[in-house]
């Protein structure tokens, strides 16, 4: 298991060191001396494994801190212990209520907080996993059309909050069943597998949510790109894929497994709504492409 990163939020230098002195054997230590530092650190890009964060801040208090992480979009919030001076019910049940997972007290026991973090750290990975598993494709271990679904719901939603356009990328495998026919099921797991291996190395901005949503058929979804640079994505997919250069005796298009691709763009993003209609449309562009002699791009703004 990989070591745990550990965010300290407490503008008490003491009790940092004993933290530190206790937890820096096991795990990587980052600490803020108050709510901003705090905040700054999670919108940083950085994620933690748990977040020990003390009630009483020179800017604010923890309670405060927490609602405000929580309800902010760009802020990977992990679980979170409260660090408390307040050995008190009320204390305990407030923060509990808004969703910490455990409470320290101060004085702090460094053998208690130490088994303390190992098994939250522990759950948190578990919890992980499964997480992972539950939103990932089995063969490929692209993401699944539920992590999909859900994520593009999430990205229309901020990319009309920031006034961004979306693309989608939706690509068939031309002839699937074919290859499959001619040789056999195993190879057509492996030929699945190298596709979505080309799919991840092409568009591998962290941005960037690759899924399998079909037996055959993958979506690439885009935020913040518009209708050129996808389309020029799209074209760079193609020929990755066509570089693979896997055998297949039964295409009736080429000597080797080729894709069809369609890319749909919304510019103006109003309404949830709209999941479908891009998805929609990115379909009618690939079925287009099929109609069209496959392997090949086709590509179109939706709005």
């Amino acid at each position: 298991m990989p070591r745990g990163r550990l965010l300290i939020v407490d503008d008490d230098l003491q009790s940092i060191e004993i933290l530190v002195s206790a937890l820096e054997d096991h795990y990587d230590i980052h600490f803020a001396l108050d709510g901003a530092g705090a905040v700054r650190q999670l919108q940083g890009g950085q994620t933690f494994d748990l977040l020990l964060l003390d009630i009483v801040l020179p800017d604010t208090d923890g309670y405060c801190l927490l609602e405000q992480l929580q309800q902010q979009e760009d802020c990977q919030l992990p679980p979170v212990i409260f660090i408390t001076g307040l050995n008190n019910t009320a204390a305990e049940t407030r923060g509990l209520e808004l969703g910490a997972i455990d409470y320290i007290t101060k004085p702090i026991n460094p053998v208690t907080t130490r088994a303390r973090v190992r098994n939250h750290i522990q759950t948190h990975h578990t919890r992980q996993q499964l997480e992972h598993l539950a939103m990932s494709d089995a063969l490929t271990g692209l993401s699944n059309r539920r992590h999909f679904d859900q994520t593009l719901r999430h990205e229309l939603s901020r990319c009309a909050h920031k006034q961004q356009p979306i693309s989608l990328i939706l690509l068939d495998i031309d002839h699937f069943k074919l290859f499959n026919d001619h040789y056999g099921h195993a190879q057509g797991d492996h030929c699945l597998r190298s596709i979505a291996g080309a799919l991840q190395q092409t568009l591998s901005h962290p941005m960037n949510i690759v899924a399998r949503i079909g037996g055959e058929e993958f979506a690439c979804l885009l935020p913040a790109i518009d209708q050129n640079q996808a389309a020029q994505r799209a074209q760079s997919l193609l020929q990755s894929i066509n570089r693979l250069d896997i055998p297949h005796a039964g295409s009736l298009v080429a000597h080797h497994v080729t894709v069809s691709i369609g890319v749909a763009t919304l510019n103006s993003i109003a309404h949830q709504e709209q999941a479908h209609q891009l998805f929609h449309r990115a379909d009618c562009l690939l079925y287009q492409a099929k109609e069209w002699g496959r392997n090949r791009v086709v590509s179109a703004p939706s709005a």
